[in-house]
Formats: C-alpha cells, sequence, structure tokens
C-alpha cells in the first residue's frame, strides 16, 4: 500500500515524481520531469533567463504554477486511493 499523502507532496513538490512513486504513468512523469528540467536549465541562459525572470514574478504564472501543482497532487491522491483500493480488494479474493 502506497501513501496518497506522500504521493500528493511529492507530485505538488515535482510533478511527475509522485507518479514515479506510485509507478504509474511513467512515460507522462518523464515527460513532466524533462519539460522542467529544459524551463529550469533555459532560466540558467542569461539571454533566456532575462525573459523568465521577467515573467516569473508576474501573479498569473504563479497563480498558473500553484494551480498546476495541485491539480497533479490531487490527482496523485486519488490515483493511490484507486489503487490501494484495487490491491485490498485483490488481497481479499486471495484469502
Amino acid at each position: 500500500m502506497k501513501s496518497p499523502w506522500i504521493a500528493g507532496i511529492l507530485n505538488f513538490i515535482l510533478p511527475g515524481v509522485g507518479y514515479l512513486y506510485l509507478g504509474i504513468r511513467k512515460p507522462f512523469a518523464i515527460l513532466l520531469l524533462a519539460g522542467g528540467a529544459v524551463v529550469f536549465l533555459s532560466g540558467l541562459d542569461p539571454v533566456i533567463g532575462e525573459c523568465l525572470t521577467a515573467l516569473s514574478f508576474t501573479p498569473l504564472y504563479v497563480l498558473g504554477g500553484i494551480l498546476m501543482a495541485s491539480a497533479f497532487a490531487v490527482d496523485a491522491v486519488l490515483e493511490t486511493k484507486r489503487l490501494n483500493s484495487l490491491k485490498s480488494k485483490n488481497d481479499s479474493k486471495e484469502k
């Protein structure tokens, strides 16, 4: 059984890691992590970094990031509960 809270927190902090913790949606999780890495690494480039810095502090940009991370966290919690429910049903059938 996996913890819904751990999956949710992992997906909120770094979207995709919660899915990897659960062992589901691996291609999607890898794409989320790769996209985040590209955004982070492009921020290190001086020219692109200036554009990202200007964008990163606008309220709508921050709100969008929080909403997106929250949606991934809620999805991870719900998926964990679903997977745990399926596992407990299978375990009870085996007994």
